[in-house]
């Protein structure tokens, strides 16, 4: 059984989906979420406040697997475990992730995340530069975004089409060419 909270959260990000996040006020996800208005300002102060808490959480589950250990140093394993992992989760929580890339792409949405990006995709990516760097690449700021890039193409791609998709292989070249 999901708490108010839970349900506030999972119509929030349906309705900023399907509506856009613009277009969608806290009286409609209260509605939709089957809560009072009220209840909603318990939890969340306004509706970037709401937003910013789906990004955390589709953040934190981007990079919860990255760097198990916590070390600071990535490993060649411990890449290979992520991009198995990572589409993994796409694959168990698909609707999830088609939603949250969706309302991510949509216009404005980046400022409203943009200290939370840096915050928590940031040390990751700093952790991918160095990883490329040891790996004695000629520009590992590039390489990074490249890489990422190509995880961020790969994995629309997968979340549209999975059954076509032939993600073992796709892995399989990624780990290639990056790893």
């Amino acid at each position: 059984m999901k708490t108010k909270k839970e349900k506030i959260i999972d119509t929030a990000i349906q309705l900023f989906a399907e509506q856009g996040f613009h277009n969608t006020s806290i009286s409609k996800i209260a509605e939709a979420a089957g809560v009072s208005k009220g209840l909603m300002y318990n939890y969340f102060t306004s509706k970037d406040e709401l937003f910013k808490h789906i990004f955390d959480i589709g953040a934190e589950k981007l990079t919860e697997n990255f760097d198990p250990n916590r070390d600071g140093v990535l490993t060649r394993d411990e890449l290979i475990y992520y991009l198995h992992d990572i589409f993994y989760k796409m694959q168990r929580e698909r609707e999830y992730w088609i939603l949250f890339f969706s309302v991510i792409m949509q216009p404005g949405i980046h400022e409203i995340v943009k200290d939370r990006t840096y915050e928590i995709i940031g040390p990751m990516m700093d952790e991918l530069t160095k990883y490329f760097a040891e790996k004695g690449c000629d520009n590992p700021e590039a390489q990074m975004r490249y890489f990422v890039a190509t995880m961020d193409g790969v994995g629309m791609h997968y979340l549209l089409d999975p059954e076509g998709f032939p993600v073992k292989t796709v892995i399989q070249k990624i780990i290639k060419d990056f790893v």
